[in-house]
């Protein structure tokens, strides 16, 4: 793969990308996410905490209902974490302890 335009690799030459507009794409609800790495690619699949039964009682665990599941190259998850960081610190935190923000 060419690791200055892995494009190229798909079309045989090297080119500028270009992002289309979004607005029209389905927005999803995701809540929860799992990793995978098997061989060479990177499994990120998302999904959706499903909310228990009414009545339920006791200790109980609930499903998680995936809603995609991306299938991404070594370097295409480096270019995403690497966007992910960027931002990272100006998305409060709900988790973290007050000593910890």
């Amino acid at each position: 793969m060419n690791a200055e335009n892995p494009t190229a690799e798909r079309v045989g030459k090297a080119v500028a990308t270009n992002w289309l507009p979004a607005g029209q794409d389905p927005q999803l609800y995701v809540d929860e996410a799992s990793l995978s790495y098997i061989g060479d690619r990177i499994y990120l699949t998302l999904g959706q905490i499903q909310a228990p039964a009414a009545g339920q009682t006791g200790p109980q665990s609930v499903d998680i209902q995936p809603v995609a599941r991306v299938v991404m190259t070594e370097m295409a998850f480096h270019k995403i974490a690497d966007l992910l960081n960027q931002v990272k610190d100006q998305i409060p935190n709900p988790t973290a302890s007050e000593g910890n923000q």
